[in-house]
């Protein structure tokens, strides 16, 4: 399923543009982004169609030559791609005139239920923002895109609805400032990364909000004294790393 999943975004030819934005400011980037989420938000209450009907579980094959397929389906400006061995949809996504992707998109689990939706402009590029789906509904994350360029900060969140997690974002991963919250909002990691690696003194918290430990990083590697502690504050341990390795000495 994984392989089939990964298969059909190089199909889509999802890019991630480097470099920095043009002339446009922080608001008309941001008015861009909610224009797009507009027209991706709408696409929901429009259903497509679908010439197969949709397999029961306890009836679906195993076609050999199908095991590892896709199966796709053209309905105009949108097509749909099913899974060769039991022909659960995988993907929604609409094309342009020259049959490119071009416009909405959506991904499905094996249930059919909604786990990813986004926009795709420029046969491929990103815009607006990427959101993913608990298979029961809820929101997951979101990520948003301005030109196939990361525009802002991706935010995790719990089946609750409550805030997992916030992290500065750029084309190699997280970039700046990243907070992972307790379920209650209490801070759980605040840690500081360049281009997708650790930098500077993460510190991780105990749920009742006392620091559990302080961990010195240097280009992704631990490189300085590590502090352990109780809940109650008092040092439990103590570890003094060079390059990510431990050392007995400083």
């Amino acid at each position: 399923m994984k392989r089939k999943i990964l298969f059909f975004l190089s199909i889509l030819m999802f890019v991630v543009y480097c470099g920095s934005f043009g002339k446009e400011s922080p608001a008309e980037i941001k008015a861009y982004i909610e224009k797009i989420d507009k027209i991706v938000s709408a696409k929901k209450s429009q259903p497509f169609k679908r010439n197969r009907p949709k397999i029961p579980k306890e009836k679906r094959y195993i076609n050999h030559y199908y095991a590892d397929k896709v199966i796709t389906e053209y309905h105009g400006d949108y097509h749909l791609v099913f899974d060769g061995a039991d022909e659960h949809l995988m993907c929604y996504y609409e094309v342009n005139e020259k049959s490119k992707p071009y416009g909405v998109y959506k991904l499905y689990d094996e249930d059919e239920n909604l786990i990813e939706t986004g926009f795709l402009e420029k046969e491929g590029i990103h815009s607006g923002t990427v959101k993913t789906f608990y298979p029961t509904g809820e929101l997951k994350s979101k990520l948003p895109y301005f030109h196939g360029k990361i525009a802002g900060s991706l935010i995790k969140y719990y089946k609750s609805g409550k805030i997992q997690q916030i992290s500065e974002q750029n084309t190699k991963g997280i970039h700046g400032k990243s907070k992972i919250f307790y379920e209650n909002g209490r801070i759980r990691e605040d840690f500081t990364y360049v281009n997708g690696k650790e930098e500077g003194i993460g510190i991780t918290y105990y749920e009742n909000g006392k620091i559990e430990s302080k961990q010195p990083y240097k280009h992704g590697k631990k490189h300085g004294e590590t502090i352990w502690y109780y809940p109650d504050g008092k040092i439990k341990e103590q570890l003094f790393f060079k390059k990510g390795e431990p050392v007995k000495n400083k």
